[in-house]
């Protein structure tokens, strides 16, 4: 999978519908997106690393949002980090594979 710039990742999955959620740790590197529909945090979500060395979204971070995204390819990932996957398709995708949202 091709490198995908960090910020630009998290400005397209804001624009999609997740929104941040703080770790209850304190100091914690890891910066959690949910999705949320119709205003409620839903079971899907993907982190990111804030430390100052993680500038784009490596290979192995991708395959695992697989897991918490809903999604079952990699190229749906990356055209969910990269904009060409909407939130409406997102959410037919995620009907498609989980059954619901």
């Amino acid at each position: 999978m091709a490198a995908i710039s960090r910020d630009d990742a998290i400005a397209a999955l804001l624009s999609k519908g997740f929104r941040a959620r703080c770790s209850s740790k304190k100091n914690d590197h890891i910066r959690y997106y949910y999705y949320d529909r119709e205003g409620r945090q839903t079971r899907f979500f993907i982190f990111f690393s804030r430390g100052s060395g993680y500038h784009t979204v490596p290979d192995n971070l991708q395959g695992r949002a697989l897991c918490t995204s809903g999604l079952e390819k990699k190229s749906e990932i990356q055209g969910l980090f990269q904009c060409p996957v909407g939130r409406e398709e997102y959410e037919e995708l995620i009907r498609q594979y989980q059954g619901s949202i």
